[in-house]
């Protein structure tokens, strides 16, 4: 999880899934410094190595595709880094298909009980990771994961899953490109 803050506290993890890690930063975003951290740990996670490789699928953001260490990282440790065309992750993302939208449904529910068992409080940093925990515990299924890369074609591959047009928007940035 990553807080908007200067500085870690470990309470505002009181609660959160098990395993769950946390880092600031002031904007409350995602930074090549901190990806290359989360990467690190992915290797180790998953097991990737020369000889088992793993694949991991990315959005173009700058913290995944302009961060020479994750890409050299990925090389000597077998990790095959595919990132989505722009403006397509809406249908080709397994999380942004199929599991953000339930994440944040879940996420709402929980606000609002968590609110009703503390009338005249309201939510602040130090409750999120609870709050977060309990939708994630409900949206993290093996079957919503299986679910969503079905829809997306992924697994099983579906090379007629989308046609053309679903993709148009990414033309615009290709026309960019090649000028």
């Amino acid at each position: 999880m990553i807080f908007p803050r200067q500085r870690m506290k470990p309470e505002l993890l009181d609660h959160a899934p098990p395993g769950t890690e946390g880092v600031c930063n002031a904007r409350g975003w995602i930074t090549t410094e901190i990806f290359l951290t989360w990467f690190k740990k992915f290797i180790r996670f998953s097991g990737a190595t020369r000889t088992n490789h793993v694949l991991l699928l990315l959005d173009g953001h700058v913290s995944h595709t302009q961060n020479l260490e994750v890409i050299d990282l990925a090389r000597k440790n077998g990790v095959i880094i595919l990132c989505f065309p722009p403006h397509c992750t809406h249908k080709m993302q397994p999380a942004d298909n199929a599991f953000m939208r339930p994440l944040s449904t879940y996420y709402d529910h929980a606000v609002s009980a968590w609110l009703r068992s503390h009338p005249g409080r309201v939510v602040t940093v130090f409750q999120i990771s609870e709050i977060f925990g309990n939708a994630y515990i409900q949206t993290a299924t093996m079957s919503t994961a299986i679910n969503a890369f079905r829809k997306c074609g992924i697994w099983p591959y579906n090379q007629n899953n989308f046609t053309d047009a679903d993709f148009i928007s990414a033309a615009t940035t290709d026309y960019y490109r090649l000028i």
